[in-house]
């Protein structure tokens, strides 16, 4: 079942200097220290309620091509895309199923630290590249998270201790609302307008 947020995606074109800038805001950068070179680089900025900011560069130009990110990296840095965190993928996608949102199957990827322990993510893509943009994918740790989301640096010298919310922007609320209710549920949604013509917005408690 889900049980938390895992994380934004912020995509960039020159990591270095957006590093270099969330360093000057306060934020502890976290490299994990994966073994080899791969065709994505990436900085975590991780919080103390288990979320984190993961900070991508696609350095592999042909990678880039097509990756799902890539038309947003076009038009500049930004945030491209969240997550949630699961401990039970199969039911989460037999609910996504069940409401008709269009997501891929399960699919497990591993990778391994330089000193050789193994790490292994198990994903879920209901969103941008797989369905809606707006709706999110989710993880699912196979093996220790702590692997993956090293937890040695959380805390911040601007005393951020975690992400409070997330604001999505659509043209379409009202098609969307029916697949946010089967991901996060309807218990704490609330619209944000008195009158049900104006569709201002609509808040999931998570």
């Amino acid at each position: 079942m889900l049980i938390g947020f895992d994380h934004l995606i912020l995509a960039v074109n020159n990591l270095g200097q957006v590093d270099a800038d969330f360093q000057r805001a306060g934020f502890s950068i976290t490299q994990r220290m994966d073994a080899g070179k791969g065709p994505s680089e990436n900085r975590l900025i991780v919080f103390e309620d288990g979320s984190y900011i993961e900070i991508l560069f696609l350095a592999d130009p042909e990678y880039r091509k097509t990756h799902r990110l890539a038309p947003l990296l076009a038009a500049g840095d930004g945030w491209g895309d969240y997550s949630l965190h699961s401990d039970a993928l199969d039911s989460d996608k037999a609910r996504l199923d069940a409401a008709g949102i269009p997501n891929n199957r399960p699919a497990d990827y591993t990778k391994s630290l330089a000193d050789g322990r193994p790490w292994t993510v198990a994903l879920l893509q209901a969103g941008r590249g797989t369905g809606r943009a707006e709706l999110p994918f989710i993880a699912a740790d196979l093996t220790p998270r702590n692997i993956r989301i090293p937890d040695d640096k959380i805390r911040h010298a601007n005393t951020a201790k975690g992400i409070v919310g997330l604001s999505i922007v659509t043209d379409d609320l009202r098609g969307l609302v029916p697949a946010m209710d089967a991901i996060f549920g309807t218990d704490g949604a609330e619209a944000l307008s008195d009158s049900p013509d104006i569709q201002r917005g609509r808040r999931w408690k998570f």
